[in-house]
């Protein structure tokens, strides 16, 4: 059972902290399968990254087929997804992956896991419907749960941190 009362979709900046920090594959098996859902948008903006996007391009797949994750994109038959879309596009000037990620959280009544800070902004305004989580929040609930100790997550915290200051 997840400890998250919806799922979670994954935002690029999450999900590129925890890769850097080797501990993506490990964090997202942590939960049942059906957890984290990943829009199609972010993974197309991981790809872009320069030294490692195709190895977590790789990766996500790999964790998309295993189950661990579910690929969402959003629905053009949706008028409430495409307008909160291009509203978080242009509106709010988040990037793709961003603007995706809370627009299907809003029409599905999804949780949003980002550290980006205008798109929590974004999501603070949109509450209760799409609830936020960052890195430190997904690193407690685990240790809360006790699927990770409190050293795993420190460790894991560590490795974030240097791997943003490089």
């Amino acid at each position: 059972m997840s400890p998250f009362s919806r799922p979670l979709i994954l935002d690029n900046d999450v999900i590129s902290r925890f890769y850097s920090a080797g501990a993506l594959r490990r964090f997202v098996e942590l939960w049942p399968k059906g957890t984290f859902c990943i829009a199609n948008q972010v993974i197309e903006e991981a790809s872009r990254w320069p030294a490692k996007g195709q190895a977590l391009t790789s990766l996500l797949t790999e964790m998309a087929s295993d189950g661990f994750v579910c690929i969402v994109t959003l629905d053009e038959s949706s008028e409430e997804q495409i307008s909160m879309y291009a509203n978080l596009l242009l509106g709010r000037r988040l990037g793709l992956g961003e603007s995706a990620s809370i627009a299907i959280a809003y029409d599905k009544g999804y949780a949003v896991a980002t550290d980006d800070g205008l798109a929590r902004d974004a999501c603070k305004i949109l509450q209760p419907r799409v609830a936020t989580f960052g890195t430190g929040d997904l690193l407690k609930v685990a240790v809360l749960d006790g699927l990770i100790t409190q050293i795993e997550s420190n460790s894991v915290h560590a490795k974030i941190r240097r791997s943003v200051d490089d």
